[in-house]
């Protein structure tokens, strides 16, 4: 099965980067264009993973293959921001994580009880701000996954992400962080032998044959490569593909790695 674990739609709401916040959305995606979109490319399984917000979900609810995630801003201990991808979650859910977001521990907490699956999504980006050192090592203590390949980062940022990933044992994670259509889809996890949602993540929580693929955008290069990366945890190789072209979205990142 595979699933582009990282979507935006214009449910994402504005854009936070100061000058532009208050006259650009996040995303213009049209929700049921996304999961139009994300079949096209072949996934098995859809879901929009929108900052703080479920609102996009609306239009999907009656695909069988769609399931509710979300990308929440989380304040970590140290008053450092980190964004958390969080899947499978029902709207109460939503709720309480929202109501925690502002508590990394209070939140972990939630997340473990209603075992959720959850990963820290580009790990070396500087989209939140700058990264605490004590932050990393919440990240190893209680994070199960990484999201080791975004499809709108520099090959460095995802290249630290993986060998961070290695070392410490996590699960490496994929998504596309698309906020145009052009790019959804793109970038994606896969499991093997999976049939349904909840194989999908027993297969990433065990390793057994779960990687990751890649096919993302990079800015000003055009070119094909495909390598095997490093092993996430256990058993569990991850193998990525790449096809690299422009993308404006990754001008606005560019230096955040």
């Amino acid at each position: 099965m595979r699933c582009d674990l990282h979507v935006h739609s214009i449910a994402s709401g504005m854009f936070t980067v100061p000058g532009l916040n208050r006259i650009c959305r996040e995303s213009y995606n049209d929700p049921a264009e996304v999961y139009d979109r994300l079949k096209q490319m072949s996934m098995s399984i859809v879901t929009i993973t929108d900052h703080d917000s479920i609102d996009g979900a609306e239009a999907l609810r009656r695909h069988p293959d769609f399931f509710l995630s979300e990308e929440v801003t989380v304040r970590m201990p140290s008053g450092a921001e980190m964004h958390m991808g969080v899947y499978g979650i029902t709207e109460r859910d939503h709720d309480e994580i929202q109501r925690r977001r502002n508590d990394f521990i209070a939140l972990l907490m939630y997340l473990t009880e209603r075992k959720l699956f959850f990963s820290a999504n580009h790990v070396f980006s500087g989209l939140t701000g700058r990264r605490k050192e004590e932050d990393f090592q919440w990240f190893e203590s209680y994070i199960p996954a990484f999201e080791t390949r975004n499809g709108q980062m520099w090959p460095a940022a995802n290249g630290s992400a993986a060998r961070l990933a290695a070392r410490l044992g996590k699960i490496g994670i994929a998504g596309s962080d698309s906020h145009t259509i052009a790019g959804v889809g793109l970038t994606f996890t896969e499991v093997p032998g999976a049939r349904t949602v909840d194989e999908f993540f027993a297969g990433l929580r065990a390793g057994a044959d779960a990687y990751t693929a890649y096919m993302g955008a990079a800015a000003s290069l055009r070119q094909t490569c495909s390598a095997s990366s490093d092993r996430f945890s256990g058993t569990n190789r991850g193998r990525w593909h790449c096809r690299r072209s422009r993308c404006w979205y990754r001008l606005l990142l560019r230096g955040t790695g």
